[in-house]
């Protein structure tokens, strides 16, 4: 199938174009025919140009997508059939980019193209999981339910990822505060004292040196410093691997590692359910769920448990073989396996690690505010003291 982008008049003065699939030119012509359209423009899309790229104009967040979702499968339950639901949705979305990529996707499924495969040409938009997700209740007949099912589940990695996020905002808010104070102090304070040091001619403690130095160090160099730094950690955070990127450092602080591990399980057992429960096959459903991990080790070992169910092996068994996975999940599949729950079983381990999440993010964040305070205290103070040292001298050769 070869990618056309056309544009063509299905009234008096209404022109629409699109993006639709047809063997040939000939082909192609024939379905804006069937759909009523006078082709005014019909051309053969480039090889890089059939790969969208990520809109870089208002980002679509996962609440516009869970509202689409949402309003979809109400539009599907009620009966209406599924382009006049999309044409319905698209112009109801708070997100200019999606209700351009809504009125793409009503042209693709007006042309004959499934659902899946049109959401299937927008990955920065709807994930793997998504796509699973719609082909199955697609096959199934079950769409309304499968968006439906979808929908909860963004909600509740929506909430998730909220409440993780309130639990750093306090600490990160400390962090700010400090590091706004100690700039000041060394780029402010410390100059003028400096200066004034050096008009009484008087000698200097070598602490005091140190950090007259470094003042003029950041002063001289700072924005030379800091736009390296900050170039090499914005290309490290959207260019490196999965496994290289802030995810596995934040695995090994002693605070918040157990906080990331219990997340990732939490988002393994969640996203595995929705998808099991969706239709999708397991084998299917595990190399999807693999690809919303960010351990690159967890990642790894879901990969070789889908290869291993897949010649016949339990997932129970499995999952045994995976580094880092608690006995707990293993004995909870291993039930929902033999009672023929298996969705089940999964959503209950997802709540008790969302669960277990949540104390340990309150426990990190209590343990954390007070070490924060402490160490920016002792950078100010130590800047402080090593500021007043040759004031005291003074105060000292007076007497």
């Amino acid at each position: 199938m070869t990618s056309f982008r056309y544009k063509g008049k299905s009234g008096p003065g209404r022109v629409v174009e699109g993006v639709l699939e047809a063997e040939n030119r000939l082909a192609a012509l024939g379905q804006l025919s069937r759909q009523g359209y006078f082709p005014l423009f019909l051309e053969e899309r480039s090889g890089a140009e059939s790969i969208p790229r990520r809109p870089w104009g208002r980002r679509v967040s996962s609440q516009d997508v869970c509202l689409l979702a949402r309003q979809l499968a109400d539009l599907l339950e009620s009966g209406v059939p599924l382009l006049r639901a999309l044409i319905l949705v698209q112009d109801q979305t708070g997100s200019a980019t999606l209700a351009r990529i809504v009125r793409e996707i009503v042209d693709q499924v007006r042309g004959g193209q499934p659902l899946s495969k049109a959401l299937k040409d927008y990955p920065a938009i709807f994930s793997p999981l998504i796509v699973s997700l719609i082909y199955a209740g697609e096959v199934g007949g079950t769409l309304h339910i499968t968006l439906e099912r979808l929908a909860d589940f963004l909600e509740q990695e929506g909430d998730f990822k909220s409440r993780v996020r309130a639990a750093l905002v306090y600490p990160c808010l400390i962090a700010l505060v400090g590091l706004g104070t100690v700039v000041f102090l060394m780029s402010f304070a410390v100059p003028r004292l400096a200066d004034m040091f050096s008009d009484m001619g008087q000698s200097l403690p070598l602490v005091t040196r140190l950090l007259i130095g470094l003042s003029a160090a950041i002063t001289s160099y700072g924005g030379w410093m800091a736009a390296p730094a900050l170039a090499g950690g914005a290309l490290w955070l959207f260019y490196a691997p999965p496994g290289k990127r802030p995810g596995r450092i934040l695995r090994r602080i002693p605070i918040w590692g157990p906080v990331v591990q219990k997340s990732a399980i939490a988002r393994f057992a969640r996203t595995l359910a929705t998808l099991l429960a969706g239709g999708v096959p397991i084998v299917q459903a595990l190399r999807v769920v693999s690809d919303v991990l960010d351990n690159q080790a967890f990642k790894s070992g879901i990969l070789e448990v889908s290869r291993q169910v897949e010649q016949g092996r339990s997932l129970s068994e499995c999952l045994h073989e995976v580094p880092g996975l608690p006995a707990f999940i293993c004995q909870m599949v291993a039930v929902g396996e033999e009672v023929n729950a298996l969705e089940r079983s999964l959503n209950k381990v997802a709540s008790a690690y969302e669960r277990e999440t949540d104390r340990a993010m309150k426990l990190a964040a209590t343990l954390l505010e007070p070490a924060m305070i402490l160490l920016i205290g002792s950078v100010v103070g130590a800047v402080v003291i090593a500021m007043l040292l040759p004031i005291f001298q003074i105060s000292a050769f007076v007497k």
